[in-house]
């Protein structure tokens, strides 16, 4: 009797576990919805040297799907100045102007916060970017600051801005300094 009941309630763990991993699945929280909207972010932006023509337009129509319509990027890039977007159009534009000046482009998100707003309708991330070119010795990281709203429900990129550190000289790390961190 006692191992028919101990039986029952391992069966019934193992259901209550099964349920909630495919509720998980099935309604992913909003956080990891965000946090996989930039790592697909991180994706489109990035091209490979072997991009064809209808490729590299599906691949920025699919980098400007990322963001909303109205989106606004200002960046404060040392020794470069300043900058700002407006529009998907510039993005789209920036996109293909990237792409004939760089044979391409790998960009990766890390160290990602996620902070949801009371109404669960607007997010802000903060993150490092950072960007990697093989004309370049030096990779780009910048901190930056992005600000997510929810529309029919997807997440999108309303604004990006430049976080102000205090080590604002240096933001270009040599390579062979960032390749022994395995």
């Amino acid at each position: 009797a006692v191992m028919r009941l101990l039986g029952r309630f391992l069966l019934l763990a193992a259901a209550v576990a099964l349920g909630y991993w495919l509720w998980g699945l099935a309604f992913p929280n909003e956080e990891r919805l965000i946090r996989r909207h930039l790592a697909n972010t991180a994706r489109a932006a990035s091209f490979g040297r072997q991009e064809g023509a209808l490729e590299r337009f599906g691949n920025i129509a699919e980098l400007s799907g990322c963001f909303t319509p109205e989106v606004q990027v200002h960046f404060d890039v040392p020794r470069q100045g300043q900058f700002s977007l407006e529009g998907r159009d510039q993005i789209m534009g920036v996109a293909a102007k990237l792409r004939e000046y760089t044979s391409s482009l790998k960009v990766d998100f890390l160290d990602v916060s996620v902070v949801l707003d009371p109404g669960r309708e607007n997010a802000t991330a903060t993150l490092t970017a950072r960007a990697e070119t093989p004309t370049d010795r030096d990779l780009f990281v910048q901190e930056l600051k992005l600000f997510l709203k929810k529309q029919n429900r997807r997440w999108l990129i309303r604004r990006i801005e430049t976080v102000k550190t205090l080590s604002r000289s240096a933001p270009m790390h040599h390579r062979s300094e960032t390749s022994h961190d395995t």
